[in-house]
């Protein structure tokens, strides 16, 4: 017995002993012998794949967004400035490309409902002459209020439409049965992060006065919501969900920040009512907002907004003759611009003086206008799911369904903004009435670009009709569907 329990130390001993000079031994790295593991990922043919709450809490949150958890899921890629290190003040949400296909051709459903953004959704210049900043998205939604995401990225169900690359489908959360609350913070700062910047642009970096290039960031994510089960069949769901970021930055020999602000707020409502009925009632609202700058132009401080609220109501029945759902939605979402109104290069003179600090010839200073788009929809969705079995025994799984939406988009730009340019030193120069583009005794501007006020709308109707049957025959499976 004694001998039994020495065993495994004398060993253990003997192996340290023979190491020991073949360690001392050696100068260099050791290599060790290549390890190959190998498993099998559980995706079916079906072109499905899936992350439920329990995975989501195991992953790495980032900045809370749903796309950027699908990293983990097969054919799915991201854009090229996703989590780039000089970029760590960044809190949108990243573009994705499903088996190959461009951000704007995938479907964004939140529990069946559309949230993509028709208007322009891959523009991203915030200081664009004439359009603003878009993404796919509609309504950014924290991964925190879902309890599943679905990607279908083959074999697509008939009830998705409206895309050509793949589909992205959350389920949001449902009200639980025990009373709970919860609050969170989390933070990260530049301090905490090193790094790793090429020699020869380590200097432009460090000073950086540009929101491309961020060597200093500050950023924290909060979130507070609970569950209060009103009765056995009724219960409430409030949550919220916040980012804020703020990027200091060097500008005209200063350190000026600039700042980026989502918020997620989910209000939900379930009813299990009589003979097996599901009601169903929920609200979404997130907005998004960005300041920024325009490196080395005085007063130019400007702000882009991208809002957007959904209401939504449904009833699902579940019955022997199948599963019947109704849903009805109207959305809003909204991107604009504040900006100052005119844009001017002046020369730098001792009234202009700040294009110096730059080694400048010139000092400009304004923006290019406030700016206004967005879309507003309403939409009903019906669909109806029955399984039954033929007389051979055969089971077929059938969906029918209606989709209809109402959309209108619309785009303004409210009053006209000036663009000054070149600039003209006249001592003698007696301004009159032009007090935009002029300096008395100094200088003016012989050249006006004008950016008019306009406005545009677009009403837009959809309307669908699906039909598909799912059925085995042998070990092949089969959904034909139209």
């Amino acid at each position: 017995m004694i001998f039994r329990l020495l065993l495994p130390l004398l060993m253990t001993l003997a192996c340290l002993c023979l190491a020991v000079p073949g360690l001392a031994a050696e100068d260099g790295p050791v290599e060790l012998a290549p390890v190959t593991i190998v498993d099998r990922i559980g995706i079916r043919a079906e072109g499905r794949s899936g992350i439920d709450r329990e995975v989501l809490d195991h992953l790495p949150a980032g900045n809370g967004s749903l796309t950027e958890l699908l990293g983990i899921l097969p054919d799915v890629q991201f854009s090229e400035d996703f989590r780039s290190s000089t970029t760590g003040g960044e809190i949108v949400p990243p573009d994705i490309s499903i088996s190959g296909g461009k951000a704007f051709q995938n479907a964004f459903r939140i529990d069946g409902i559309d949230n993509n953004d028709l208007i322009d959704p891959m523009a991203r210049i915030p200081n664009s002459l004439n359009d603003l900043p878009g993404h796919p998205q509609q309504l950014f939604v924290d991964s925190f209020l879902v309890d599943r995401i679905d990607l279908y990225d083959s074999n697509i169900p008939a009830r998705f439409g409206g895309f050509t690359g793949g589909v992205v489908d959350a389920s949001l959360r449902l009200p639980k049965k025990e009373p709970e609350g919860r609050l969170s913070l989390r933070h990260t700062r530049d301090d905490w992060t090193r790094f790793h910047v090429a020699d020869e642009d380590h200097f432009d970096f460090s000073q950086s006065n540009s929101a491309s290039r961020q060597p200093r960031f500050d950023k924290y994510q909060f979130g507070a919501g609970f569950d209060l089960p009103i009765d056995d069949r009724t219960g409430v769901l409030v949550e919220m969900r916040g980012n804020r970021s703020e990027i200091p930055l060097l500008h005209l020999g200063r350190r000026e920040s600039q700042g980026r602000r989502s918020l997620n707020a989910l209000a939900r409502f379930v009813h299990e009512g009589a003979n097996h009925a599901l009601w169903d009632g929920s609200l979404i609202y997130a907005p998004y907002r960005a300041d920024y700058f325009l490196p080395d132009v005085e007063n130019s401080n400007f702000s882009t907004f991208q809002d957007g609220v959904r209401l939504a109501a449904g009833w699902r029945r579940f019955s022997e003759k199948g599963e019947t759902d109704i849903q009805v939605f109207t959305r809003l979402s909204r991107q604009r611009r504040s900006a100052p109104e005119h844009f001017r290069n002046w020369q730098a003179t001792a009234s202009k003086p700040w294009g110096a600090i730059v080694e400048s010839d010139f000092s400009r200073e304004g923006g290019f206008g406030d700016l206004e788009q967005g879309q507003q929809g309403l939409g009903l969705n019906l669909s109806h799911n029955l399984e039954t079995e033929t007389s051979a025994g055969q089971l077929h799984a059938l969906e029918a369904g209606l989709q209809w939406q109402l959309q209108r988009g619309y785009y303004e730009r409210q009053d006209s903004s000036f663009i000054f340019k070149e600039a003209v030193f006249a001592p003698d120069v007696i301004c009159t009435d032009d007090t935009l583009g002029c300096i008395d005794g100094e200088q003016y501007f012989s050249r006006r670009q004008v950016l008019r006020a306009a406005s545009e709308s677009v009403t837009l109707q959809e309307l669908g009709l699906y039909l598909q049957d799912q059925f085995s025959t042998g070990p092949l499976t089969l959904r034909p569907g139209l």
